[in-house]
């Protein structure tokens, strides 16, 4: 070996910790922005419900899946960009980066320009499809527009957002957006409070996405000192590869949202409303799973897309092997616990438990859980090498077996048949995507140990369920407190024992897992006490 080699060796070495130092730092905040946001629904569901009841409640769960479609816009572009900024700032280009915003701006200037005039002119449409109750119906159709074309300004917030993801502060830019979320439901709370109903949404919507964009922007300027709004145009040479890019991704995350949008559009005009607001709560309390899935996934893409960009692949093999143990697992935590608790959890939050929110809960769980298993971080990994050819194919596959299978379910079954389909869509999606993934890129094979995780969550599920049955039902939010905190910590010690005792989890990669957690604990508390 050389000198040139070995003097190398350790520069990459600690190239790679301190990705990896700076993705669990990135993580945690993530988590503590998860943690937050999930407080901010509880707290403002039940004051949707109880100014607008079930069907009020649908309305808007309605007209907020029609902005969520104009979100993908917003992700298209922070995903984009993240990928192209991350390989820059890996090799030292901030040149690169900041023409990369000016670019991302000009981007949401344009499409800005050509959404409006179309929302406005299909505003009467969108309500209609929606099945908006006739007392919102003349409110909705000034909400929908306006809220809908706030939603594609507020992309200038994720163009800033992904100049910090770049820079490794993902965790900095989620806390920002939990910020603006939280003025967003807290402004909504004053207007229902008020009396203003569905203009409430509007009202919060409207200090959301500017308190979203002047936050971003200010941290972009303090961490990263990108501070120039001028927009420009890419180059065709800057183009292509960014188009490439951006419609492969586009088409998964259109798949994703016509998913949960699609569902709620069939829900209310096969069923109503309330079948709507049912599917609202159920998932809201699935999506508690997704929330483990996204302490990771950001920051996973950019550190990642850092790694690549100096072909250090040794590391990025090592982030994956890890976070392929530790993510299904955290989320089958939470999936039994969710599962075995669902019926105390409506009680804490809503103050009623609502049987029929049970089914729908229980196929969103499975769906969710096989889909974070087998491609949630497969999903980061292909987005930070570039190859989202790969996810593109499989959600593809997600969609035409969701429409296939809405076909045949939604006549047979009714309005949860739209629920089925969709869930198992995504798990048959899921399976073909490992194994495109696989057959692509050299990874070590940790998918099987992350889906045989699956039938121990089951059983944990079943007996946890079955001693629950001599648990008397929750009257009060306190019991349902105590219920809850007992049956959650018993089941998902369970899923942890079953795990160990089949050696599906490792003891010695938990031992791992707690040296490394009690070293940065030491090391945090010993910096703090020097000072």
């Amino acid at each position: 070996m050389s000198n040139a080699q070995a003097a190398s060796i350790p520069i990459e070495f600690s190239h790679f910790t301190s990705i990896r130092k700076q993705l669990f730092i990135n993580s945690g905040l993530l988590g503590l922005s998860r943690i937050l946001t999930t407080c901010t629904s509880l707290v403002t569901v039940p004051v949707v419900l109880s100014r607008l009841g079930l069907g009020g409640y649908g309305s808007w769960e309605a007209m907020m899946a029609i902005a969520a479609l104009v979100m993908v816009f917003q992700t298209t572009i922070n995903g984009t960009l993240v990928w192209k900024m991350s390989g820059a700032y890996g090799n030292g280009d901030f040149d690169g980066i900041r023409r990369l915003t000016g670019m991302g701006i000009g981007m949401v200037l344009g499409m800005f320009a050509l959404v409006t005039p179309f929302v406005w002119a299909a505003r009467y449409y969108l309500v209609g499809l929606s099945n908006i109750p006739p007392q919102y119906r003349d409110a909705a159709v000034w909400v929908i527009p306006i809220l809908v074309s706030q939603t594609t300004v507020g992309a200038l917030g994720e163009t800033f957002s992904a100049v910090l993801t770049a820079y490794q502060r993902a965790g900095v830019t989620t806390l920002i957006s939990t910020a603006a979320l939280m003025a967003n439901s807290a402004f909504a709370i004053v207007g229902l409070l008020h009396g203003w109903q569905i203009w409430s949404l509007l009202l919060g919507n409207t200090v959301g996405v500017v308190l979203g964009i002047a936050g971003q922007y200010l941290a972009a300027v303090r961490i990263c000192r990108i501070s120039s709004l001028l927009p420009c145009l890419p180059s065709w040479n800057e183009a292509k590869p960014l188009i490439k890019y951006a419609g492969f991704l586009a088409i998964g995350l259109i798949s994703g949202a016509l998913r949960d949008s699609t569902d709620k559009f069939v829900l209310a005009s096969v069923g109503n409303t309330v079948w709507t607001a049912w599917f609202g709560l159920a998932s809201r309390l699935a999506s508690l799973t997704l929330m483990v899935c996204s302490f990771f996934y950001l920051p996973l893409v950019s550190a990642v897309a850092a790694l690549a960009a100096r072909d250090d692949w040794a590391g990025v093999c090592r982030l994956y092997t890890n976070t392929m143990i530790l993510m299904p697992f955290l989320a089958g935590a939470f999936v039994v616990l969710v599962a075995t608790t669902y019926d105390r959890l409506l009680m804490m939050w809503i103050g009623q438990s609502i049987p029929q929110v049970g089914p729908i809960l229980f196929i969103l769980l499975a769906g969710n859980i096989v889909a974070i298993a087998l491609t949630g971080v497969g999903t980061s990994l292909c987005k930070g090498i570039g190859k989202v050819s790969i996810e593109t194919t499989y959600i593809i596959i997600c969609v035409v077996a969701n429409v296939i299978l809405k076909l045949t379910l939604v006549p047979w079954l009714g309005p949860i048949g739209t629920v089925l389909a969709s869930s198992g869509s995504w798990a048959l999606g899921s399976v073909v995507f490992v194994i495109l993934m696989h057959r692509a890129v050299k990874l070590p094979n940790t998918a099987l140990r992350a889906a045989a995780m699956l039938p121990m969550m089951f059983i944990a599920i079943l007996i946890s369920r079955g001693l629950t049955g001599f648990v008397p039902p929750s009257t009060t939010r306190w019991n349902a407190v105590l219920a809850a905190s007992g049956i959650g910590l018993f089941s998902m010690a369970l899923f942890s024992a079953l795990l160990i005792a089949t050696r599906i989890l490792p003891w010695a990669t938990l031992r791992r897992a707690g040296d490394v957690l009690r070293a940065f604990a030491l090391a945090r508390l010993g910096a703090r006490y020097a000072i």
